[in-house]
């Protein structure tokens, strides 16, 4: 018999879900690291840019964007 103080295991939202708020985290980021490293990193070569965006968005999405996303939406994840 399950002791009171286990936790209930949580399902894990369903697919289309964690994709929809994956996009929404990621490509408004996206489009403005694009649009700055145009003009702050012109004549870089693309490899150097693009490292430049990367390493920018995954901090921010990891860090700030989907933790926020996850919290404020997380009636509509689990329903």
């Amino acid at each position: 018999m399950p002791d009171k103080n286990t936790p209930k295991a949580r399902k894990a939202p369903v697919f289309w879900k964690r994709w929809a708020i994956s996009m929404l985290g990621v490509y408004p980021p996206l489009v403005v690291l694009v649009l700055v490293s145009q003009s702050l990193l012109q004549g870089a070569p693309v490899v150097v840019s693009l490292f430049v965006i990367a390493f920018c968005l995954t901090g921010l999405t990891t860090g700030l964007i989907l933790p926020f996303l996850n919290r404020r939406l997380h009636g509509w994840l689990t329903a």
